[in-house]
């Protein structure tokens, strides 16, 4: 297994797999589906300071991205800057779609969430030197340890930075979140949606070293 930092020709690849992993939310429409992955994903990568992605003889695996100062020093922004700018013409092509503004609310919702579960670890003073704020793993890869082994490495590398300090991840109940308790996550805060009764979103951390 090969862990790399994120080149731009990745995106394809990035893409397809968040679509079959979640492409089910934005109902039939395929250019709304399209466009709200590619919103999603390129906010992302904007708003990392390292994404890392596996592959596996030259065959994308699955990818982590981060939010840690630390891992940002020395880094080339040109990537960063591109994608913000292809998450801001993509998040105003879907105000234009026929439903894309009840995806704008969502994801506009799912930012609000966070902060709500960020204001709750604050009420409990528990802080964090980290982020993990997104992990996926390509369709062929998912149920044979792909996240396991990303995460791994995630560690490996705050290790590498930090001698110690917490990081902390923000997820929902549409996405894999039991993953998180099985592997040494701690939950730590939740946020029952009441606009929706079956979506709540959860934070979880766990310690660096």
């Amino acid at each position: 297994m090969l862990f790399r930092k994120f080149r731009e020709e990745d995106f394809p690849c990035v893409l397809e797999a968040y679509y079959q992993a979640w492409g089910w939310e934005q109902g039939a429409n395929p250019l709304l589906r399209l466009a709200a992955a590619r919103f999603y994903v390129a906010d992302m990568i904007a708003t990392s300071d390292e994404v890392i992605v596996a592959e596996e003889n030259g065959v994308f695996q699955g990818l982590a991205c981060l939010v840690d100062p630390l891992l940002r020093q020395g880094e080339d922004d040109s990537v960063r800057l591109r994608f913000r700018k292809v998450a801001a013409e993509t998040l105003g092509d879907l105000a234009q779609m026929e439903g894309g503004k009840r995806e704008v609310e969502f994801m506009e919702q799912l930012a609000r969430s966070g902060k709500r579960l960020e204001a709750q670890l604050r009420e409990q003073g528990i802080g964090w030197d980290a982020e993990l704020l997104f992990l996926l793993c390509a369709g062929h890869a998912r149920g044979k340890g792909m996240g396991k082994a990303i995460t791994g490495e995630v560690f490996a590398r705050l290790r590498s930075v930090h001698h110690s300090g917490t990081v902390m991840l923000k997820t929902d109940t549409h996405c894999s979140w039991q993953f998180y308790p099985k592997n040494g996550w701690r939950q730590v805060a939740c946020y029952p949606w009441p606009e929706a009764e079956d979506f709540t979103a959860f934070a979880f951390t766990r310690p660096i070293a």
